[in-house]
C-alpha cells in the first residue's frame, strides 16, 4: 500500500457533475472559473501547507486529506439556493465514494469522511464557494 498511489487513485476519481478533477501532481496553482466545478486536494483545514497531515503507528500510517470541492467563484453569500444547487454534486461525490472506499485497495480500512462542510476558500488567491471532504486513510507500512 502506498501514500502516493492512494493520492494517484483519488485525483482520477470522476464524479457526476464535476467538470475538472485535478490530480495532485497536476494541479494548477490556480484553478480557472470556467473549470468548474473542480476538485482539488488541499491541506487539511487547520494543517500546514502539505496536502496532507501524517501519523504514525507500529503497524500503520493515518492520513487526514482534504477533498475540495470548488463549486463556483464568489458572488454574494453562499447560502439557501446556492447550497441547495450543490446538494446534487454532494450525493454524486458520495455515490463515487460507494464506489471506490479503498482507493482501489491501497488504503487498510475503508477511507471515512466526516465533517463535510460548505466554505469560503481561498485557493491560488482566487476566492471560491466550495466544499470541503475531509477524508482519514488508513494505509499498512
Amino acid at each position: 500500500m502506498s501514500v502516493k498511489l492512494a493520492f494517484d487513485r483519488l485525483g482520477t476519481w470522476t464524479v457526476a457533475g464535476v467538470k475538472t478533477p485535478y490530480p495532485l501532481n497536476t494541479q494548477p496553482n490556480q484553478v480557472p472559473y470556467t473549470s468548474l466545478p473542480a476538485l482539488v486536494i488541499t491541506p487539511p483545514t487547520g494543517g500546514a501547507d502539505a496536502p496532507f497531515d501524517l501519523g504514525l503507528s507500529k503497524s500503520a500510517c493515518v492520513l487526514m486529506v482534504d477533498h475540495t470541492l470548488l463549486v463556483s467563484g464568489i458572488s454574494g453569500s453562499y447560502f439557501g439556493a446556492r447550497v441547495y444547487a450543490t446538494l446534487d454534486l454532494i450525493d454524486a461525490y458520495f455515490a463515487k465514494v460507494k464506489t471506490d472506499w479503498t482507493l482501489n485497495g491501497q488504503l487498510l480500512e475503508p477511507l471515512q469522511i466526516s465533517g463535510v462542510r460548505f466554505a469560503t476558500i481561498n485557493y491560488g488567491g482566487s476566492a471560491y464557494n466550495a466544499v470541503i471532504f475531509p477524508h482519514k486513510w488508513v494505509l499498512t507500512l
